[in-house]
């Protein structure tokens, strides 16, 4: 992955796309079906509600979750997809964690923290000449933040998949696991774990965002 110490750097960005479109040809061929069905379903909630509101949910809401629903705006934004929004949750509430904030400032993605308390709240800046913000802390499902009905909630983990068999105030439920890059906290392979898991996650949420750019 490309870093760069200076989290504005558009050029980071930009080269971290690149490598993430160049990456989608990599997807599994039984992966990128279920990609195509989420986007089925996306679309069909435009279709049904004139938007689509998609929360990741996974136990914490401090990794994946919040690492799927920033890099499915930045992939909405990029293929300038209308009508759709992204938003992260958890079983229970503990915060964003600071490794997985890291990596998406070095991928490019300019997040800042807003106060200093144990669950903090970061913006990330999508258009530096418009007010085009996203907010983001840890949450859980309900918390009144979030939509609280008409939604797409997409499992990213295995423990919240299976034991929120059943989401309030959701549209669909779909089931999209990833590994949790915490098995690699505070050893050599940190850094190197949770930028691929950036590049993966940012893989497969760029080809459901193509997708629905071609249909």
């Amino acid at each position: 992955m490309h870093s760069n110490c200076d989290q504005t750097d558009m050029t980071a960005l930009i080269n971290n796309i690149d490598l993430v479109e160049s990456g989608m040809d990599y997807i599994p061929a039984n992966r990128k079906k279920e990609l195509e069905q989420l986007a089925s379903l996306i679309k069909e909630s435009v279709l049904l509600f004139g938007n689509a509101h998609l929360n990741f949910v996974c136990t914490h809401n401090s990794r994946r979750s919040q690492l799927a629903q920033i890099m499915f705006s930045l992939a909405f934004r990029h293929y300038h997809l209308g009508n759709l929004n992204s938003w992260s949750s958890g079983t229970e509430a503990t915060a964003f964690n600071h490794r997985m904030v890291k990596a998406l400032q070095e991928f490019g993605i300019t997040i800042t923290k807003q106060d200093d308390s144990d669950n903090p709240r970061y913006a990330i800046i999508w258009d530096r000449d418009s007010e085009d913000i996203q907010l983001t802390f840890s949450k859980v499902i309900d918390d009144p933040f979030n939509p609280s009905k008409d939604f797409i909630a997409v499992m990213v983990c295995d423990h919240a998949d299976q034991n929120c068999p059943f989401v309030p105030g959701a549209w669909k439920r779909f089931s999209l696991p990833y590994k949790d890059p915490k098995a690699f906290d505070n050893t050599p392979e940190e850094s190197n774990a949770y930028n691929e898991k950036v590049l993966e996650i940012g893989r497969e949420m760029f080809y459901i965002a193509k997708a629905l750019s071609q249909q």
